[in-house]
């Protein structure tokens, strides 16, 4: 396991300015078009997919005390 981390990380290196630029354009196209193509899914579940933010974060959105 180390040893594929250390691998990507060495391949990393080699990366440009517009690969990462590229990556993250892709992936955030390829994030936009699966939750257009499965949006009733995601709607149907969406206390299930925030409920770690919710549960997990630093700051709580609502004060209790």
């Amino acid at each position: 396991m180390r040893e594929l981390i250390n691998r990507s990380l060495r391949a990393a290196k080699n990366y440009s300015l517009w690969d990462y630029a590229f990556l993250k354009t892709t992936l955030l196209s390829l994030g936009i078009l699966i939750g257009a193509y499965f949006a009733k899914f995601f709607l149907s579940h969406m206390s299930l997919l925030l409920s770690p933010l919710i549960e997990f974060e630093p700051y709580p959105l609502i004060n209790i005390n």
